[in-house]
């Protein structure tokens, strides 16, 4: 255990903290920095808009080259990061899942976000897949540059999750 210890000091001082920060609560850092790659999809758009409303609202977003494996902060939406699309959940699902998001109307949105995200070869499962699809490909066409085409998606995100809040109350 004393070797362990001694090379995990060594590989802290090495490495200039790079593995220290390895077992820091990733709460603490979501609410500095989460970092992704450049181009944009849905399920990076309503990610982001879910980490601005839900995880970590000071958070800065980052966006890096494609391809560059040093980002800081929490790595989201890349091949390589915890918080990433996988075979059966979107990223956004599994950002929600890991911070707890315990929201009806989060929940309904990660089940769309699947079905474009996930789902890409089969029948749409709800009938606010396409549009939203449509509504995001749009958004990305007529932004100028990335920074407007998130802005566009947190109005569009916060009015979408509003009406699912509205059709959710008696």
């Amino acid at each position: 255990m004393r070797i362990f210890a001694l090379l995990a000091v060594i590989a802290c001082l090495f490495f200039a903290g790079a593995f220290c920060a390895y077992g820091q609560d990733e709460k603490a850092a979501s609410e500095e920095v989460f970092s992704t790659w450049e181009g944009l999809e849905a399920d990076k758009l309503a990610s982001i808009w879910l980490i601005k409303r839900f995880i970590a609202p000071e958070a800065e977003i980052r966006f890096y080259p494609k391809g560059e494996s040093r980002m800081d902060g929490v790595a989201f939406d890349t091949p390589y990061a915890k918080f990433r699309r996988y075979h059966n959940m979107s990223t956004f699902v599994s950002l929600a899942l890991h911070y707890k998001v315990d929201d009806p109307a989060v929940a309904h949105l990660g089940r769309i976000i699947d079905d474009i995200e996930v789902n890409v070869w089969e029948r749409k499962k709800f009938a606010e897949s396409i549009p939203m699809r449509d509504a995001t490909v749009k958004m990305i066409r007529e932004g100028e540059n990335t920074q407007a085409v998130v802005e566009t998606a947190m109005e569009y995100y916060d009015s979408f999750y509003q009406g699912l809040v509205s059709k959710q109350q008696p």
